[in-house]
């Protein structure tokens, strides 16, 4: 439980999940509801579904140096159960992690470094 840090056991399903936020945390769905919406309510990390898929097709971009062009492939959204997306869309959010993501590798990387080349 993210609540109170206790483990719960469960050989298969959410039957003893939700029946320990039933008996321990009554007001569990309000306060998931509002988390994603007020800051620290409590110690849960809620990503909505469009979010999620968003990163899952970054994520398969980035890994495998796809070309914008895979996602308009009818091989591609006939065989994926992430959500349609367009090529525009997709540079969007390429674009907006670069932006992101350059400030942590700068602030994470020495001043000076060497690239040593093996082979």
């Amino acid at each position: 439980c993210n609540s109170c840090s206790k483990t719960i056991k469960s050989t298969n399903g959410y039957t003893n999940v939700i029946n320990h936020l039933k008996r321990y945390h009554p007001t569990y769905e309000t306060d998931a509801e509002a988390a994603p919406h007020t800051p620290n309510l409590l110690p849960l990390r809620l990503v909505d579904q469009a979010t999620t898929d968003m990163f899952r097709w970054l994520e398969w971009t980035v890994m495998d140096c796809l070309p914008l062009t895979f996602y308009g492939r009818e091989m591609v959204r006939r065989n994926t159960k992430l959500p349609r997306v367009s090529a525009r869309t997709m540079k969007l959010y390429l674009d907006r992690m670069v932006v992101a993501v350059v400030p942590v590798i700068i602030k994470i990387l020495p001043k000076r470094y060497g690239i040593v080349l093996d082979g």
